[in-house]
């Protein structure tokens, strides 16, 4: 009787087990097919985005085809300008991309760094021709390598300002120790009301690609209204130093210049 009795309890646990080990495999069965649904889903998706590409390169029509050539011409002007091939002035190249042919010509502005990209293409279909012309105005840098903020006390990516307008200098000069760079324009104004004494020290060059603007010019009398600069004066452009002597109303009645050199 006990015998029967134990036989019928590992018979109890054993079918509970199986019946525990059928409902796990059940879930993993679940999720398998849910995996599958899912990648078969991603994988549709991916078709699909795939085929409407594909149509619309397909489908483009011929003059955004034209178009579409010389952008990538101007594409490969900027590459040519990045690795420093632009060695001529002009410089020219050409070649084909997506069935048409484009011309890229080069001209290097009044900077090293400025340059204007003309791009031209042609794309022929169905017995006419369709042809597409940009042209771009490019700045590019990345050749300059300095340490802007071990060289330069001032520096500006583009144009640099700096005005200072006091009721008196009698005796209280403005010194700037440091450099001063600015890859468009320098522009630098000291225009107290009544100057007497020093006006403007710089200590340190002054560059601009574009130009270079100083005055230390009093609004209505100066005296002794010095304009010094310390070191050089570097630009591609126009170099305009206004200042040192004897002041009125704008008017200088007495002047001299106190550079470097």
């Amino acid at each position: 009787m006990i015998l029967r009795k134990r036989r019928e309890e590992a018979r109890g646990k054993e079918g509970a087990a199986h019946g525990r080990l059928r409902e796990q495999d059940g879930f993993a069965m679940v999720m398998v097919i849910l995996a599958v649904s899912l990648l078969s889903i991603i994988g549709a998706l991916s078709l699909l985005v795939a085929a409407s590409a594909l149509k619309g390169v397909v489908s483009m029509k011929p003059e955004d085809r034209a178009f579409a050539i010389a952008e990538d011409a101007v594409a490969l002007a900027h590459a040519r300008i990045v690795g420093g091939l632009v060695t001529e002035n002009p410089y020219s190249f050409n070649g084909t991309r997506q069935g048409g042919n484009y011309n890229v010509t080069i001209k290097t502005g009044s900077t090293p760094n400025n340059f204007t990209v003309v791009a031209s293409s042609d794309y022929s279909s169905n017995g006419a021709t369709y042809r597409r012309k940009i042209s771009e105005d490019v700045s590019y840098y990345g050749d300059q390598a300095f340490d802007v903020m071990r060289n330069y006390l001032l520096f500006a990516g583009h144009n640099l300002t700096v005005r200072v307008d006091d009721l008196l200098s009698a005796g209280i000069p403005m010194r700037i120790n440091g450099s001063i760079r600015a890859q468009n324009q320098t522009s630098l104004y000291l225009n107290p009301l009544i100057g007497i004494g020093d006006g403007l020290t710089i200590n340190g060059r002054v560059e601009g690609q574009a130009g270079v603007y100083i005055e230390s010019v009093p609004k209505f009398v100066g005296l002794l209204s010095d304009l010094t600069v310390n070191d050089d004066i570097l630009s591609n452009g126009t170099v305009s130093l206004r200042g040192n002597g004897v002041w009125l109303l704008f008017v200088r009645l007495l002047g001299w210049v106190n550079t470097k050199d």
